[in-house]
């Protein structure tokens, strides 16, 4: 089995490739890393919502780390799920 990338060049490699949205980067690196942490989409009375479900701290600091990798040190998780993130921590 092949070490995993390390987060800097996961993103570099995947933003280089195609242009992905932050949430769509970060499905990829819950499958890629195999985290326990899921995005689920559901349905509201005003249209489909994604909501990130964050299975430990560890694991939403990473994923923090590569929003800021991609959007600049002002971005957050929060921010790029508009709020909608479940702690199951």
């Amino acid at each position: 089995m092949q070490p995993k990338k390390t987060i800097v060049d996961f993103v570099n490699n995947i933003t280089a490739d195609n242009p992905l949205s932050i949430t769509e980067v970060i499905k990829v690196a819950i499958d890629y890393y195999r985290l326990n942490s899921t995005e689920k989409v559901e349905r509201t009375e005003t249209g489909e919502v994604k909501i990130l479900y964050i299975a430990s701290m560890a694991e939403e600091n990473m994923l923090t780390k590569i929003v800021t990798l991609i959007a600049g040190e002002d971005a957050d998780i929060e921010s790029a799920y508009n709020g909608c993130i479940v702690r199951a921590y």
